[in-house]
């Protein structure tokens, strides 16, 4: 769909014209020209740029992350107005140790975002008062030949860019996989109660190509204890199919992974695993320093399993009695609720995470999601000749 540079320079002056109360000069509003040496560069970039690999993602701090390609390469949008000194820092180097490039808001690309990005990318100061805006518009008069663009990108909020290498994994990487990177890198994305130590174990996670990366990334940013151990356990209700196809499969002698074969027992049986059997059987899979390490005899919603020597199944039932109490207002069958002091939801987490991590890495192979963008999502010059 071909982009017009007048809808582009009103969408970059509404927030203010809106906030003004709809000034009567609002239809002259423009742009001034750009120098010479810019000018032909720039209308080429921004006649080719646009968004790829699905809508900008929220970041904690009321910031965005988006990504944009255009015909000489592609970018990565990351706000950053409310990063302090050292919250950019964090973040240059999270991008650097990426692979990504330090790149330059230009003016193209302002106005690409603010037509694309409207609700993410923001004027500085949200609640902007009427005389603020008229005083940043009033200057029409009739020597008026247009608002300096690099005036305007500064009444927003600041954003940094990284210039994405041919190649590089960002080109084609689930946009939850790179939002959760930047967040287990950086402390200024995250919220309070998600420190470097789960921060860690989550980014490991990450890293796994067969996870699902949105349940990572909401983990990564809630602001409760509770959400983030039920993201983490939706990871685990993605792979219950596991311990029933794969006896299905080497019973039938089928080359099918178990994942492919439970997705056709679904479609074609209506076969649906049950939820509180299978964790019992993937715990009953684990080596018992994962399944029971020596770390849980201090964890008191689980210290008794420790205590009574329980079998590696009665530990995958007591996660999933967690997760129904969490899910679930009322158990009117189960007498004796679980009581989880805040001070333990983080080793609990953590526990959780090293249970992932060993069974999404020991059975890899039937484990085979792909969350990765399709070859229709991906710019141009990430699509390789077949």
């Amino acid at each position: 769909m071909a982009r017009y540079l007048k809808h582009c320079v009103e969408s970059a002056f509404a927030p203010f014209v809106a906030a003004a109360g709809g000034p009567n000069y609002a239809a002259q509003l423009t742009t001034a020209d750009l120098p010479e040496e810019r000018k032909a560069a720039q209308f080429s970039k921004f006649r080719s740029l646009k968004p790829f690999g699905g809508d900008p993602l929220y970041l904690p701090g009321n910031g965005f992350i988006a990504r944009f390609a255009h015909s000489a390469g592609a970018f990565l949008c990351v706000s950053d107005h409310h990063l302090d000194d050292e919250g950019k820092e964090e973040l240059n180097e999270w991008a650097a140790g990426e692979g990504l490039l330090e790149g330059a808001l230009d003016e193209a690309s302002f106005l690409v975002l603010c037509d694309e990005l409207g609700g993410f990318y923001k004027p500085l100061g949200l609640n902007m008062k009427k005389e603020r805006a008229e005083n940043l518009l009033g200057v029409v008069n009739d020597a008026y030949e247009g608002h300096d663009i690099n005036d305007i990108i500064e009444w927003y909020q600041s954003v940094s860019i990284f210039d994405i290498p041919e190649d590089h994994y960002a080109l084609t990487a689930n946009a939850y996989r790179i939002a959760a990177g930047l967040v287990s890198s950086n402390r200024a994305y995250r919220p309070e109660i998600i420190g470097d130590e789960m921060a860690t174990a989550i980014h490991a996670l990450n890293l796994l190509p067969n996870i699902n990366p949105e349940n990572l990334y909401f983990a990564l940013t809630s602001t409760h204890w509770k959400h983030t151990f039920l993201d983490l356990y939706k990871c685990l209700e993605a792979i219950f199919y596991l311990p029933w196809t794969s006896v299905l499969r080497d019973s039938l002698k089928s080359e099918l992974t178990a994942l492919a074969l439970a997705k056709e027992c679904r479609r074609s049986l209506i076969w649906r695993e049950r939820e509180k059997v299978s964790i019992a059987r993937l715990f009953e899979t684990l080596p018992d320093l994962i399944c029971k390490p020596p770390t849980l005899a201090a964890i008191a919603p689980l210290q008794d399993l420790v205590g009574n020597n329980a079998n590696k199944d009665k530990y995958g039932e007591r996660i999933y009695k967690i997760r129904n109490e969490l899910v679930h207002q009322e158990d009117y069958e189960d007498p004796t609720p679980i009581e989880i002091p805040k001070n333990f939801w983080l080793p609990i987490c953590l526990y959780l995470s090293g249970i992932l991590k060993e069974l999404y890495t020991s059975r890899a192979p039937d484990i085979d999601y792909v969350f990765e963008l399709e070859v229709g999502e991906l710019p141009t010059k990430a699509v390789k000749p077949a």
